[in-house]
C-alpha cells in the first residue's frame, strides 16, 4: 500500500507550532504504520540561509519523531535518490513523477512534485542494498525481496515560496509518502 499527503502550515502561526504540526504528523504516520525506517532526503543549501534553516528546523522535528519512537532515520542526497529512481543524479521533477507513479503502479502521478519527492525517498531506502542500512539488528531488519515486510517512510520537507512572496508568506511544507512493499 502507497500513502502519500502533506502538511502545510501558515507563515502566520508560531514557528513552534508549525514544527508541532510536522512532529506529530510523523508520530502519527509511526504509529499507524509502524514502519521500519523513516528515510529523509538532506538538506540543500541553496544562497538563502533563511530557507535552509526553516529546513533544517523541519527535518529535525520529523527526526526527533522517529526518534522518539525508536525508528531508525537514514538521509540520502537529493542526487542519490535521483539516481536510483531514474538512474540519473539530475532528474527533473516530471521525470521523477513519473517514474514513481510507474515503480510504484500508481494510478495517476502524485498530486504534487513533492509528494512524489517523498516517495521517491522511500524507494531509494527500500531499494538500498542490506548492507548500506544502518540497521540496529538483523532480526528487526527485513531484507527487500525475500518476501518480509519493509515499511518505510520517506519524508522531504521544503520551503515552498513564490518569487514574488517575501519570507513572511512563505508556508513550511512536509511531505510524506509511505511505502509498504
Amino acid at each position: 500500500a502507497v500513502v502519500s499527503g502533506c502538511w502545510t502550515t501558515s507563515a502566520r502561526e508560531r514557528l513552534e507550532l508549525r514544527l508541532q504540526v510536522i512532529f506529530e504528523g510523523v508520530q502519527e504516520l509511526i504509529a499507524e504504520h509502524a514502519p521500519d525506517a523513516v528515510a529523509l532526503e538532506e538538506s540543500f543549501v541553496g544562497a538563502d540561509a533563511r530557507i535552509a534553516l526553516s529546513v533544517g528546523q523541519a527535518r529535525g522535528a520529523a527526526m526527533v519523531a522517529a526518534a522518539t519512537a525508536g525508528v531508525e532515520c537514514t538521509e540520502y542526497a537529493p542526487n542519490r535518490i535521483k539516481q536510483s529512481i531514474c538512474s540519473h543524479g539530475h532528474a527533473d521533477k516530471g521525470q521523477m513523477q513519473r517514474m514513481v507513479k510507474m515503480l510504484l503502479s500508481l494510478d495517476e502521478i502524485p498530486a504534487t512534485s513533492h509528494e512524489a519527492d517523498a516517495l521517491a525517498v522511500a524507494i531509494c531506502h527500500a531499494l538500498m542494498p542490506p548492507l548500506a542500512h544502518a540497521a540496529p539488528s538483523p532480526a528487526t531488519r527485513a531484507i527487500p525481496g525475500d518476501g518480509r515486510r519493509l515499511p518505510v517512510v520517506g519524508l522531504g520537507t521544503w520551503q515552498t515560496f513564490d518569487a514574488g512572496a517575501d519570507a513572511a508568506a512563505r508556508p513550511l511544507d512536509a511531505r510524506p509518502g509511505l511505502l509498504e512493499p
